[in-house]
């Protein structure tokens, strides 16, 4: 569970800043974006967008990334392709 103790930390960060607070440790699921969003300013996801990255074929990447994003988001993203593609 990523947000075993998160909250309570954040809630102790917060005691000392009133800065906005991210959260980007085991970030890759639509679930963790809504969850850890309740309770962060902003949540980062890096090493889960870098497996999407490298696991599709080049020509497929943003295609997959914009998928995945959309999927973690929950939001309508426009894939890209490459220029000249339809």
């Amino acid at each position: 569970d990523i947000t075993k103790g998160l909250f309570e930390f954040l809630d102790r960060v917060r005691s000392h800043t009133k800065l906005p607070l991210a959260v980007g440790f085991g970030i890759s699921t639509r679930e963790h974006v809504t969850t850890v969003g309740s309770q962060a300013e902003a949540v980062i996801v890096g090493s889960k967008l870098i497996d999407v990255l490298d696991s599709a074929k080049p020509s497929q990447r943003a295609h997959d990334a914009g998928m995945f994003l959309a999927n973690l988001t929950g939001k309508d993203i426009k894939p890209v392709g490459r220029e000249g593609d339809q």
